[in-house]
């Protein structure tokens, strides 16, 4: 049994989940929390999603389908678990997907003030799966969000959680409150140097050192900082990578050396060796802009 928290997220369709689910994930790496948030459902969504502008989401995005294979990879990505979890489901789970929620700890339900019925169905699956109840709050379109209860289980309602709009107030701060104290029973330091003992290689880039030293207010990894980056890197020298990042950095950090072993760490399946990347140095006609 894997000890580490996974808190579920669970609630009717456009209740806003997604918006909540990325602005706690956002806070929590704000204050330096470690954890990961897993999209446990196909709908092509990610931090991109919520960053992007609207219009170009949605010529981009590709929503895929449930199939037994996909929720068979989630399920044994969230039970092996290396870090405290974030767990999106969607909205519509069915009895083939409750592997999801028995591999959660905790479940956060996001309800809709105009779907009552919907309340009971899921407080059913939290608790026919044996779920901690970390918060049971509703959405609302308008108004003013409020707290009704802070212990043991949040409740409360939260207004307008739109794309793009920042999630803040009383409320969102006590479930960030909350989830850092459930996902700091063991401490960040503990965490990391297990996973950083187990790398395979000597050398390991944690971005999160080189992030916090070079952009401590903004936390963002922007592109013009590939270059430093890489000059700071030996040559010649197996490279294992460790922390949160884009994937164009993990690219570049990939190609640096493709004489050499190359290792990132997977916050599901631990350290991996991914597959190997092929460089294009000649844009083909179609992909240019």
């Amino acid at each position: 049994m894997n000890l580490l928290p996974a808190i579920l997220f669970g609630g009717p369709p456009h209740a806003g989940k997604s918006v909540l689910f990325y602005s706690l994930a956002r806070a929590l790496r704000e204050h330096a929390i470690p954890h990961n948030a897993i999209r446990a459902c196909p709908d092509g969504e990610g931090n991109w999603f919520h960053e992007l502008d609207q219009d170009k989401v949605r010529l981009i995005r590709v929503k895929g389908e449930w199939t037994s294979d996909f929720v068979k990879r989630m399920c044994l990505d969230i039970e092996r678990r290396h870090l405290p979890l974030l767990v999106d489901i969607g909205g519509r789970p069915t009895e083939g997907q409750m592997c999801l929620f028995r591999n959660c700890t905790h479940s956060l339900l996001l309800l809709r003030t105009d779907q009552e019925d919907t309340a009971d169905y899921w407080s059913h699956l939290v608790k026919a799966n044996g779920l901690l109840p970390l918060a049971e709050l509703y959405s609302a379109q308008s108004g003013v969000s409020t707290i009704d209860s802070v212990g043991p289980i949040i409740k409360g309602t939260l207004v307008g959680l739109e794309r793009g709009s920042k999630v803040q107030g009383a409320l969102f701060d006590a479930l960030v409150e909350r989830m850092a104290l459930l996902f700091t029973s063991y401490s960040p330091e503990e965490l990391e140097k297990t996973k950083l003992d187990m790398a395979p290689t000597e050398l390991v880039i944690n971005l999160d050192m080189y992030l916090q030293a070079w952009a401590p207010q903004t936390k963002r990894w922007e592109r013009e900082m590939i270059p430093r980056l890489m000059a700071e890197l030996p040559k010649n020298t197996p490279l294992a990578v460790y922390g949160p990042g884009p994937n164009w950095i993990y690219g570049a950090l990939a190609a640096f050396d493709d004489q050499q072993p190359f290792y990132q760490f997977d916050p599901r399946l631990g350290w991996v060796t991914p597959l190997p990347l092929q460089i294009i140095t000649n844009t083909p006609q179609e992909m240019k802009v």
